[in-house]
């Protein structure tokens, strides 16, 4: 029998193998397993091959890039290397095309090179696509001392210089979000070079291989695991639906690709629009990690391995996220760690340095941002505005907006924060219209969350009127009263609430000639009094008072109005009433 019959063999054996693979599983379900189950039918099939043909020492083959990675996708091509010691040129040429004309006749896309040690070395100085394909290198037959000698020399390569690779990585992540978008929040993503896409996954990966471990948290690197997790099914099925390769999720596809990978149509949420948000959370928490994984071994910075040390309490967390975005600056990955272990009520009070923080945070521009960005990973900032939860990653499908619903809300705040910080003075209607803005920080809350009614459940205006409705009643610090405006206009359980009410005046009463004033003074917030904070305020004390009550549903009809007040609500009921008003005096109507 000929060289070419069990060669030819092997090869029909391949294709037969990958045909019972994709077939076995539902597109959608075509993981970093079946990844790796690919990789060893292609690494069967090359060993066998390159041992019928019967290389002359001095040669190694191996695999490069994804395949390198044991990450062969449906339809990816196969990178191959094929080492040598520059001694046979000729005959390395033969054994090449010998290897490589039965994978392209049988319609396999394979692309090669053929290096010596030190060329290899050479191409990764001058090319960083060839330096980081190749830091994937791994062996799969030939002179194994060769193979590793290539795969060190390319790692000095990287090691050598580790900031200057951050560098240039960091370079690279820019050009790509600038040529293939931001899969963060496009509505038709690039799988593979997008911003926040697996290409970012694997930087995060070389940039460990160069600089050591301790540069990623260990957080970062479970959040990058279960990425590259999703993104690799989700390509995969793109390969398989498209039946050809592909790296962009085109709008057409997104429904069945949804219902592949088990996503269904829920109240508000159509299956598509699932795995789209899905998406978006991935590849946000992707492109924040590899921008300061990169940003830290530019810096020489690793993370240390003692525990991090939680603050105090939440407030003091905002208070360090407030300070960094007005020196400009990221998060540290240490203060990540730190809130992470600080210990998170429920719900996170607004106390009045929580809200000094939050405004503070709101005020920084960019920087800000990129504070609020970490609150979102951390689920800090869904557990503050809890209508935050509903537009987080949501997609816009409308001809007006590329990005999802919550990356829209904080770029408009970012561009408010710069038309009242005279960025655009060169246009004198924004100047002016600037100067006559009293209320600078309600415009930039209003920046925020002006679509945040954007929640799948039909016009946005009058839902988002909906979640405004809801009030809270803050005092000394604390939110002593939080529902709806028919909660608190017309069933206010606060002592507080009623004195507040009975200050305003009313178009169904003469207008008083001076309106009623809560007596007293308001408390110290360095040394609120014990329990109750208006209790010296509040003619309806009683012994209770001296503990301080929480911040709870105490009407079993109106579950979603809170209240911070020990008295029962039938008392209170009895005792607010003063001639059809809402006043402080003790006593029944």
């Amino acid at each position: 029998m000929t060289e070419a019959a069990p060669v030819a063999d092997h090869v029909a054996t391949l294709r037969e193998e990958l045909d019972a693979l994709d077939r076995a599983y539902s597109p959608g379900h075509h993981g970093l397993w079946s990844a790796a189950r690919r990789a060893e039918m292609f690494d069967a099939t090359l060993r066998s091959m390159f041992e019928a043909i019967g290389p002359p020492a001095g040669v190694g083959l191996a695999a490069l890039g994804g395949y390198g990675r044991r990450q062969q996708l449906p339809l990816s091509d196969v990178d191959l290397l094929v080492v040598h010691d520059g001694s046979r040129p000729d005959e390395v040429a033969d054994v090449t095309e010998r290897l490589l004309y039965p994978l392209w006749d049988a319609g396999f896309e394979v692309g090669h090179a053929m290096r010596t040690p030190a060329e290899c070395e050479l191409i990764a100085h001058e090319r960083l696509d060839a330096l980081t394909s190749m830091l994937d290198l791994r062996r799969l037959a030939g002179d194994p001392e060769l193979v590793r000698t290539a795969a060190d020399r390319v790692l000095g390569v990287a090691t050598a210089d580790v900031p200057g690779f951050a560098r240039v990585l960091r370079e690279d992540a820019e050009s790509r979000a600038e040529r293939y978008g931001v899969s963060a929040y496009l509505l038709e993503p690039d799988l593979k070079s997008g911003a926040g896409a697996l290409r970012d996954v694997h930087a995060v990966r070389w940039m460990s291989a160069a600089a050591g471990p301790a540069v990623v948290r260990t957080a970062e690197r479970e959040a990058l695991d279960a990425a590259e997790e999703f993104f690799t099914r989700v390509r995969s099925a793109l390969h398989l639906e498209a039946r050809k390769r592909a790296d962009r999720l085109p709008l057409e596809l997104q429904p069945p690709i949804a219902r592949a990978m088990g996503f269904s149509d829920e109240p508000g949420l159509i299956a598509e629009d699932g795995l789209m948000r899905a998406m978006f959370e991935h590849a946000r928490s992707v492109r924040w990690i590899a921008e300061n994984v990169l940003d830290r071994a530019e810096a020489g910075v690793s993370m240390p391995t003692d525990p991090p040390v939680p603050f105090r309490d939440i407030g003091e967390a905002l208070e360090a996220l407030a300070a960094t975005a007005e020196a400009g600056m990221r998060p540290e990955a240490r203060t990540l760690d730190s809130i992470e272990a600080t210990p998170v009520p429920e719900p996170i009070e607004w106390t009045a340095g929580v809200l000094d923080s939050f405004v503070r945070i709101l005020r920084a521009g960019e920087a800000g941002v990129h504070a609020l960005d970490a609150m979102d990973r951390l689920g800090l900032l869904v557990r503050l505005l809890p209508a935050w939860g509903a537009v987080r990653c949501r997609p816009q499908r409308d001809p007006y907006h590329r990005f999802t619903v919550d990356t829209h809300l904080t770029m408009a705040l970012a561009e408010m924060g710069r038309l009242i910080r005279g960025d655009r003075s060169d246009d004198d209607m924004v100047a002016g219209a600037v100067e006559r803005v009293t209320d600078r920080d309600g415009l930039l809350l209003g920046a925020l969350l002006h679509d945040i009614g954007k929640i799948g459940e039909g016009g946005h205006v009058p839902i988002g009127a909906q979640v405004a409705d809801r009030t809270l009643v803050m005092y000394a610090g604390r939110v002593v009263e939080e529902g709806s405006l028919d909660d608190i206009f017309y069933d206010p359980q606060h002592p507080y609430t009623w004195g507040l009410l009975g200050s305003l005046t009313r178009i169904d009463q003469p207008r008083p000639r001076r309106l009623p004033s809560i007596p007293g003074a308001p408390p110290s917030l360095i040394s609120p009094p014990r329990g109750c904070h208006f209790r010296p305020r509040c003619p309806h004390e009683f012994a209770n008072c001296s503990d301080a009550p929480r911040l709870e549903a105490r009407l079993p009809q109106s579950p979603e109005h809170l209240d911070r007040c020990w008295l029962d609500p039938d008392e209170k009921r009895a005792r607010r009433v003063v001639e059809g008003g809402i006043g402080l005096v003790a006593g029944a109507e």
